[in-house]
């Protein structure tokens, strides 16, 4: 009578209306007669022709396939609670707890409870939703929500969500449509078909209004903002996470809050309101450690070590980055894992460790494709040529951003569009093709000006100032380099990257005196936040424009320390290029000269 192939001691207590002493000795009994097999510890199943002879003897029995359903729906709401507790059960299950269950207290004994149990789960849902057992499907579908998602199951969650707001639906519940959208929105949220996620997330926010849940409408308010986000709206996205936040706290549902905070400290972190990105994130961490919930702590810690490292506190960024690694690693949390990779690699690479940051945006990407995660492998793409542009691999760097280009128009991301394009920009130049940099870094510049992104602007405004100083558009460059040094607001290695490419348009110039300036506060900047790469190119402008000043000695020091670094970081074009300055006094910059390029994220 069991739906699936494999069970154990509890279900078939379940379908036997039995106590589990009873059970087992009939397991045993049916063992030791090579009736059953026991494949693993306390798993038990019946080969394929027994069974289907069991079937034929034992005929329908209603009866037992609810107790079945039941036990299923139960253990699976435990486990459920025991992963979200914030996530309260969407309909009431007509048959009483079971009176014995395994042990699913923890997070973890229910992940691993739930892997065992998936297929049998799958299979559960479809018999209710086909034979009249509505609330076991809808409730199921809900209690499994956070372990499909977490642990990476998204064309599961997608099949098993569908199926229980359809069959909430027909029968009227309102209260099951709602969570089942919620979570189908969710789910289709990850893997990039934003316009359905969005259709359902607004319909789950209509209903939970009308039966007047609001934690439920929190939540569904919550999943609405993130929607908004990977589609860069982020005044729309504030502006639900706000309500969302509003709801939990008016309610004391701290688990909510703290959700809620980290998703809107990640919103403003995007918009470069670090300030307020880092009171979000801090309060949620603090928070989520009175809770003891793990995984909130290691999604409020990934997102702070994003906005430590944009404002070049890299030392803290990296310890943070580190310890979310392990406490995703600890819980089972593959997508979870997949972000810390890659904003690893993302600190790895401004601070120099190319090889590292290669390292960890390839296993992200990898993390990424075995999930489905298409947005995950637009933006591991794109750190993938960022770092090949660093190294001088623009050939290679320009296929990888041609690639995630194609995911992001195809999700309809506009902001990864603009990220895909800013960097196609940027490597143009470093290829000589200035006329296409312009065209990509305009483009781009326009996108990030309707979405609301300062920081986006400010570096398609950099590199553009770069593309007009290759084209000796000096007006242009400058215009453009000053429009980004007043929209880059607390982002420091964008201001020092600014500061060097002054630095070189004045010494080009011959303005010696300014280009001293620029390159020394660049320098003072780089050092500061430790962003070794930016430090080796101000040394570079810097030392160069001391040569030419008859300040030959000091020059020659500051050249000698870029070169070092240069070879450190395996950049020897660079590192040949300048080595010729520390062994002849030129009297004006070489024509070959040109802005170098930093490494800081679109």
């Amino acid at each position: 009578m069991h739906l699936g192939t494999e069970f154990d001691l509890y279900a078939a207590a379940a379908l036997d209306d039995a106590d589990p002493d009873e059970t087992r000795f009939n397991l045993d009994a049916l063992y030791l007669n090579h009736l059953v097999e026991e494949p693993s510890p306390g798993r038990y199943r019946q080969h394929d022709l027994i069974r289907q002879y069991a079937v034929s003897l034992a005929g329908e029995d209603a009866a037992a396939v609810a107790r079945l359903l039941g036990y299923y729906a139960h253990t699976a709401a435990e486990a459920g609670t025991a992963m979200a507790a914030h996530r309260k059960p969407p309909c009431v299950i007509a048959f009483d707890r079971p009176a014995t269950m395994p042990d699913l207290s923890s997070d973890r004994r229910a992940a691993e409870w739930l892997a065992t149990e998936l297929v049998n789960f799958t299979v559960c849902v479809d018999h209710a939703a086909m034979h009249g057992y509505a609330e076991y499907a809808i409730s199921l579908s809900h209690a499994l929500h956070p372990f499909l998602r977490r642990h990476g199951h998204w064309d599961r969650a997608l099949e098993i969500h569908r199926t229980a707001a359809q069959v909430a639906h027909r029968k009227g519940c309102a209260a099951g449509e709602a969570w089942a959208l919620t979570d189908l929105g969710a789910m289709r949220l990850l893997t990039g078909d934003y316009e359905p996620a969005m259709t359902n997330l607004t319909r789950a926010c209509e209903l939970f209004g009308e039966l007047g849940d609001p934690l439920g409408h929190a939540q569904a308010l919550t999943e609405l903002g993130r929607a908004h986000y990977r589609r860069g709206d982020y005044p729309a996205a504030i502006a639900n996470l706000t309500h969302a936040l509003k709801l939990f706290d008016e309610h004391r549902e701290r688990l909510g809050t703290g959700h809620v905070l980290t998703e809107l400290g990640h919103v403003y972190y995007r918009v470069e309101n670090f300030d307020a990105a880092t009171t979000c994130l801090t309060e949620a961490y603090t928070l989520f450690g009175k809770l003891g919930h793990h995984l909130g702590q290691a999604h409020s810690l990934d997102r702070l070590a994003n906005v430590r490292g944009r404002s070049g506190d890299y030392a803290e960024a990296g310890a943070g980055a580190t310890r979310a690694y392990h406490l995703y690693l600890e819980l089972g949390d593959r997508q979870g894992l997949a972000h810390t990779l890659a904003t690893m690699g993302r600190l790895q690479h401004r601070t120099g460790n190319f090889d590292m940051a290669m390292e960890h945006h390839r296993h992200a990407y990898g993390c990424y494709r075995k999930l489905g995660d298409r947005l995950g492998q637009a933006q591991s793409l794109n750190n993938l040529g960022r770092v090949l542009h660093s190294v001088g691999e623009y050939e290679d760097a320009v296929r990888k951003h041609h690639r995630a280009l194609a995911l992001h128009t195809e999700l309809g991301d506009r902001i990864g569009r603009a990220h895909s394009l800013c960097n196609l920009g940027r490597t143009a130049v470093a290829l000589e093709d200035y006329p296409a940099s312009i065209t990509c870094l305009s483009e781009a510049y326009e996108i990030y000006r309707e979405v609301g992104s300062p920081n986006g602007q400010a570096n398609a405004l950099t590199y553009l100032g770069g593309a007009r100083h290759a084209t000796a558009d000096i007006d242009g460059a400058l215009a453009a380099l000053g429009q980004a040094r007043q929209l880059f607001g607390g982002d420091r290695a964008g201001h020092a990257e600014v500061l060097c490419r002054l630095g070189s348009i004045h010494l080009d110039l011959g303005d010696l005196a300014a280009a001293e300036g620029y390159f020394t506060e660049g320098l003072d900047i780089a050092a500061e936040i430790g962003a070794v790469m930016s430090v080796a190119d101000a040394q570079s402008g810097l030392g160069r424009c001391l040569v030419m000043m008859g300040r030959v000695e000091e020059g020659h020091a500051l050249l000698g320390d870029a070169v070092a670094t240069y070879r450190r970081l395996g950049l020897l074009g660079r590192a040949c290029f300048l080595s010729g300055w520390k062994h002849e006094t030129p009297s004006g910059p070489k024509p070959e000269d040109r802005t170098l390029d930093s490494e800081e994220d679109p």
